[in-house]
């Protein structure tokens, strides 16, 4: 439990009611109880916010001042909320160092002291692990892997040989890294498997959602840049570069030799063509088909993926010529 006065002052926000407020937990503005503090991120949550029963509200400093009940005014709300889940106790906790029983860790990887290695991990040899990492159950780390301070893998994860974790980075699980790529060249005896002998590096503050995977490097670095985010069930091929504060979402393919520029989003089932370029600031719809080059700072919808108007205009007009074409048909019955 909190006061509204302590939280407001953690998250330097600007106190609208009494400070002594207790706060004893977050939820929605339809589930919360007479404890709760609650985001309104949008004006247009305003009139289920004047009927919620939460004690306080976290708001967006840019909505009407003329929001009355108790709040907390922020730039950035969710944001500020993930602060105060944190102070109130209701975040994940990070597990104890040490290493467990059951884990073989090989007697030349190096490890911080505050390490925590879980139940039936295997840590091979060479590899170094930094300040406050944790390994959750199951995990495998190939020989020579580097994992940097602060990083958190989840049960079942696979780094591979080649891989490099920086700083605060969170790996889900299952995720897979640096396995080789999907690459194949005709052979006399039918394809034959080429070797990847490159890396991949993931920078600062990357997150790799649960059951993805990260293809290692023909030869190079397949690198995601920091604060990239990939969702679950995200294919990245051998040699990608993506740019920071980049998000893929749910379900997404990028085949190899891919350069994705910083603050794209690709929407889910997006499917990415081997050696496509895509710019700074690019959005990409959902199920769209994407090669060739793409200009920054464009909305791509479709297959192939073109602006996201046209591509509307060109659904709508189909759609017509399909009713048309429809009553034309019944009008021939007999």
């Amino acid at each position: 439990m909190a006061k509204l006065g302590e939280l407001s002052a953690a998250v330097g926000g600007k106190l609208l009611g009494p400070p002594g407020t207790d706060i004893t937990g977050v939820s929605s503005l339809l589930e919360a109880g007479s404890g709760d503090l609650a985001p309104v991120d949008t004006d247009k949550y305003l009139g289920l916010a004047r009927d919620s029963k939460a004690a306080a509200f976290i708001v967006d400093g840019r909505i009407d001042a003329g929001f009355r009940r108790p709040h907390i005014r922020v730039a950035y709300p969710l944001v500020a909320l993930n602060r105060i889940i944190e102070i109130l106790g209701l975040s994940r906790q990070r597990p104890a160092p040490g290493i467990h029983l059951t884990a073989l860790v090989h007697a030349t990887a190096v490890l911080a002291p505050d390490v925590s290695v879980g139940p039936y991990c295997v840590v091979a040899a060479g590899v170094r692990i930094g300040r406050a990492s944790a390994l959750a159950s199951h995990v495998h780390v190939e020989k020579g892997v580097a994992i940097g301070e602060e990083c958190e893998v989840a049960p079942g994860a696979v780094l591979c040989e080649g891989v490099t974790l920086m700083n605060r980075v969170r790996i889900g699980a299952h995720a897979v890294l640096g396995r080789p790529g999907f690459g194949y060249v005709p052979g006399p005896e039918g394809p034959v498997h080429l070797h990847h002998v490159g890396r991949v590096l993931l920078e600062d503050d990357v997150h790799i959602g649960a059951g993805s995977a990260v293809d290692r490097a023909r030869y190079g670095v397949t690198r995601l840049s920091r604060h990239v985010k990939l969702d679950n069930l995200v294919q990245v091929g051998h040699n990608c570069v993506i740019g920071e504060r980049s998000m893929l979402c749910g379900q997404v393919g990028v085949a190899g030799s891919v350069r994705i520029g910083i603050d794209c989003l690709v929407g889910g089932q997006a499917g990415i063509a081997d050696h496509t370029v895509i710019g700074d600031r690019v959005r990409v719809g959902a199920q769209s088909g994407v090669f060739g080059v793409v200009e920054a700072d464009q909305d791509l919808f479709g297959t192939p993926a073109r602006a996201r108007r046209a591509a509307m205009r060109e659904q709508i007009a189909l759609r017509r010529l399909a009713e048309k074409d429809g009553a034309a048909g019944d009008s021939d019955a007999p």
